[in-house]
């Protein structure tokens, strides 16, 4: 046991050594700092699968949308109501060590919180050129799709190589192994859970609900209505001006931005999108 806590110390520290440089940019500069993102990072996993599991896409609509029933329509006709494709948001660590330590993490946490946690697949590739201008830095995305509790589930977590001074200070650690298996657990999301979301993800300004379209054509098609919509409704925001293609994973997408309530919807066209 004190030899296999050595050489994870060596490791970690090998970590630390190899990745210095984009550590730093994220205001981690020694173990203590990196533990806390962390610490941040894995109970944002843990949020956002509540998310996955729990948001309804209709609700969300509807929350979205409020009082533009002729949007709702239009969306209702052509959108996966049936569930969330992911749930997408920022990660503090670099890629390459959520890739070390996630394997790691899905075992420790599925014994902690009393719920089978596995990594059936992922999928990691750059960011869009669109997504890149927009956050003003090279980024990376990963998608991983999890086995929880019986149920396949996916997230996807962007690193952003900038510096990180929008971390919020002392953000880990919130959550004792009990209220965390109990959110996993639950059918629906609990009373206090957007106070959570905003406690966690206020600073995240990439943090997202990404819906299915069947159809790439609907994509555009919603795009189109979308840029009448925000012309006649200043609280909305296009996030691009046009629909994002991915060649790396063959995503074609239009995202809408509600700034005020803190929502950002992207609906997207992918080959795995209706699974």
């Amino acid at each position: 046991m004190v030899a296999a806590n050595y050489d994870k110390a060596l490791q970690f520290r090998s970590l630390l050594k190899s990745h210095r440089e984009v550590l730093q940019q994220k205001n981690s500069y020694d173990p203590t700092s990196l533990l806390e993102l962390i610490k941040i990072d894995t109970e944002k996993v843990l949020l956002a699968l509540t998310e996955v599991k729990g948001r309804r896409v209709a609700a969300l609509l509807q929350t979205f949308f409020a009082g533009h029933d002729e949007v709702l329509a239009l969306l209702y006709s052509v959108v996966n109501l049936e569930r969330l494709f992911h749930v997408g948001f920022e990660i503090y660590e670099p890629m390459d060590l959520v890739v070390a330590g996630f394997e790691h993490w899905s075992r420790r946490f599925g014994r902690l919180l009393d719920s089978e946690i596995e990594i059936v697949r992922s999928l990691r590739f750059p960011a869009s050129t669109a997504f890149q201008k927009r956050v003003q830095a090279s980024a990376e995305i990963m998608r991983i799709w999890l086995w929880v509790g019986g149920q396949e589930w996916m997230l996807e977590l962007f690193d952003i190589h900038r510096p990180a001074a929008h971390i919020p200070a002392k953000a880990g650690g919130q959550f004792s192994v009990i209220d965390l298996r109990n959110r996993l657990a639950a059918p629906d999301l609990p009373p206090d859970h957007d106070l959570v979301l905003q406690r966690h993800f206020g600073n995240d300004f990439i943090w997202h609900y990404a819906i299915a379209v069947p159809e790439m054509a609907s994509v555009e098609l919603l795009h189109s209505a979308f840029e009448r919509f925000v012309g006649w409704n200043r609280g909305f925001e296009l996030a691009y001006p046009a629909c994002v293609y991915n060649q790396h994973d063959g995503s074609y997408h239009t995202k809408l931005i509600h700034p005020l309530k803190h929502l950002e919807l992207e609906f997207v066209n992918h080959a795995t999108s209706t699974d």
